[in-house]
């Protein structure tokens, strides 16, 4: 038996429509050991609106030229990611996709493809997969010394993978 691969997928959306152009994961195991990993930039996407975090542009460009990203069509995308995850299925592997905000980035991803290729009847993901949500798992096991910035209506934390990662990263006090 092959171990489980998980394949923690990030999306980052544009400003107007929420279109998924940067997407990126990476597959391990348990143990760390990596099996994968993409991250590509959405050609139609960013010729049709603003990414969200506009001043993050210039790491974009930079990362391009240094080939730490690749722009490609979002058909492309879907065919690479597809090929990837059901090699390691097809291999052996059960494989679980992950995001921080699994419906967020499941829900964007899908949308955009669909946008455009106007091919309302196929899904993103060809096969049938588990998925796991970072953030609800996370959320459930926060410990009781977690601190953070106020979300904006001032009545909660913040549990943004940011937030989450700061607490987590920062020595115990």
């Amino acid at each position: 038996m092959k171990p489980t691969v998980y394949v923690v997928l990030d999306i980052e959306t544009t400003f107007r429509e929420q279109l998924a152009f940067d997407v990126a994961w990476s597959t391990i195991d348990r143990n760390g050991k990596e099996y994968g990993n993409g991250s590509y930039l959405i050609s139609e996407v960013i010729k049709k609106d603003v990414p969200f975090y506009k001043d993050k542009w210039p790491q974009y460009t930079e990362d391009l030229a240094f080939g730490k990203i690749e722009l490609i069509s979002i058909r492309e995308l879907k065919k690479v990611f597809n090929t990837h995850i059901n090699q390691l299925a097809d291999s052996g592997h059960k494989v679980v996709l992950c995001a921080y905000n699994a419906r967020f980035d499941f829900t964007h991803l899908p949308k955009t493809y669909n946008l455009f290729t106007e091919d309302q009847d196929t899904d993103f993901i060809e096969r049938e997969f588990d998925i796991m949500c970072i953030w609800d798992l996370w959320g459930q096991s926060v410990p009781r010394t977690y601190d953070a910035e106020y979300t904006a209506s001032g009545k909660y934390l913040s549990t943004s993978a940011e937030s989450a990662y700061r607490f987590e990263i920062s020595p115990a006090v």
